[in-house]
């Protein structure tokens, strides 16, 4: 048996080369949308690798190359780790108080573009193996790692990455590449991510924009078209309008709904620092609040653009209209479906000139809710937060778990450094130190978990 304490003990002793591991990973840039810093990146991560005796493999794909390690431990048990080394652009950097390439500690808070997505969860990670291996002599379970560089572009690569490296992907468990803790500090175990897909509708009325005074009783105004055929998609009662939408929806469990009614709501002084109002569903319970939160389908109009938009007027009838939209699925939802269901209403509303371009498609996916190991993992952050993780049955946003069920068949779920507060994708993006450690002991009792047992 291992001894948590021991654990603990060795996380502390280590806690320097550890923020020194987590700047030097987070000092260097790595977007993978402005091909800026990625070869870098990658080859810091191998070496993070090899230095802990990790056999690694570079994947290569046509853009960013997938790293592939392996460290074989004591037990049968095997542990996949999902991460990934590139992150969002810092932009606008006017609104960063400190470099995002240059980590900064202010308040207990350590502040980099990639601290929270998702440097620090890997930092956080191979802590975890640094600990036990050093109370343990060796690990008691075989760790692997894939880490791919295109995350933050959608993952094009990651499925064919899987599809043809199974057998060296084998696993009893997958921990996913982020993890959080809640607003009372508890940790958050999400199984499923809902899926996604994004779309843009665009189209054309006129050859060119034209004066609204002369033409605007008599031309095509493509704002106002495009306008009406969003109309059609979703009412004001909130409900998608596409014929055909809910029909594979499966509704959540009797487990599903007791979980959910154990989970705190937003809070009111969390909804008002977004400075809304009120919500756009009313619920009467916890579980009704989730229900309607993450495991129902959306449909969201993300951007639209027309006509001028500049200073003052400009009396026009725009020849050029386009939105963005996603639309957030459940199982047994898939994206093509929907994609299709979406042309056919267009057309049989007389919308036909309305061009879609599919933009991105992510599956809907989840890890069973009675799955030995959801316990297993949620047990194992008793004696870092005081109790066990609070279980989420879907999350709301979504992520290429799919692909890891679908060629893998492993259990996914979530553990990690991060809290509501993070700034992801945003400027000042951050993790508080206090749930970094917490972040790395929990991760610790995984893997002690996992490869036979953790004393105390």
């Amino acid at each position: 048996m291992i001894d948590g304490a021991e654990l603990d003990r060795a996380i502390e002793r280590n806690k320097e080369a550890v923020m020194r591991e987590l700047g030097d990973f987070c000092a260097q840039p790595s977007i993978s949308t402005q091909d800026l810093g990625m070869r870098e990146m990658a080859r810091l991560v191998v070496r993070a690798l090899e230095r802990r005796g990790f056999s690694t493999r570079m994947v290569e794909t046509p853009r960013y190359p997938a790293i592939l390690a392996e460290c074989r431990g004591q037990g049968d048990k095997k542990l996949l780790f999902y991460n990934h080394y590139d992150v969002q652009p810092p932009e606008p950097l006017d609104q960063w108080q400190s470099p995002p390439f240059q980590p900064t500690i202010r308040e207990g808070k350590y502040f980099a573009r990639g601290a929270m997505d998702d440097k620090g969860h890997l930092v956080c990670r191979l802590a975890a193996i640094d600990a036990v291996r050093e109370v343990c002599g060796e690990l008691p379970c075989t760790v692997k790692f894939l880490i791919e560089g295109e995350e933050e572009i959608s993952s094009p690569s990651l499925e064919g990455v899987i599809a043809d490296n199974s057998r060296d992907l084998e696993a009893d468990l997958c921990l996913w590449e982020f993890g959080e803790v809640d607003g009372e500090g508890l940790s958050m175990q999400y199984l499923g991510f809902r899926g996604l897909l994004y779309v843009e509708l665009s189209l054309q009325t006129l050859a060119r924009d034209c004066h609204s005074g002369i033409w605007g009783s008599l031309m095509p105004n493509a704002a106002w078209r495009l306008n009406w055929a969003l109309s059609s998609i979703k009412g004001m009662d909130e409900r998608i309008r596409i014929p055909g939408f809910y029909e594979r929806v499966v509704p959540p469990s009797e487990e599903d709904l007791r979980l959910m009614g154990d989970l705190p709501v937003i809070s009111e002084a969390e909804r008002s620092a977004m400075g809304a109002k009120g919500f756009i569903h009313p619920y009467s319970s916890p579980a009704e609040f989730y229900e309607k939160a993450v495991m129902t389908p959306s449909c969201t109009i993300c951007g639209m653009g027309a006509g001028y938009l500049g200073e003052g007027q400009k009396t026009i009838i725009p020849a050029k209209a386009f939105a963005k939209a996603d639309f957030r699925l459940v199982p047994d939802q898939t994206p093509e479906e929907i994609l299709d269901k979406l042309k056919r209403h267009l057309d049989a509303e007389g919308f036909g000139d309305i061009h879609v371009n599919c933009l991105g498609m992510i599956y809907p996916s989840r890890t069973p809710v009675d799955h030995p190991y959801v316990r297993m993992v949620a047990e194992s952050a008793r004696d870092v937060y005081g109790r066990s993780q609070r279980i989420y049955p879907m999350s709301g946003g979504s992520g290429p778990a799919h692909y890891f069920r679908k060629h893998l068949g492993v259990p996914i779920m979530t553990a990690g450094v991060g809290y509501l507060g993070s700034n992801i994708h945003a400027p000042n993006e951050h993790i508080r130190l206090a749930d970094f450690f917490n972040g790395i002991r929990h991760t610790a009792r995984i893997i002690a978990d996992l490869g036979g047992g953790l004393d105390g």
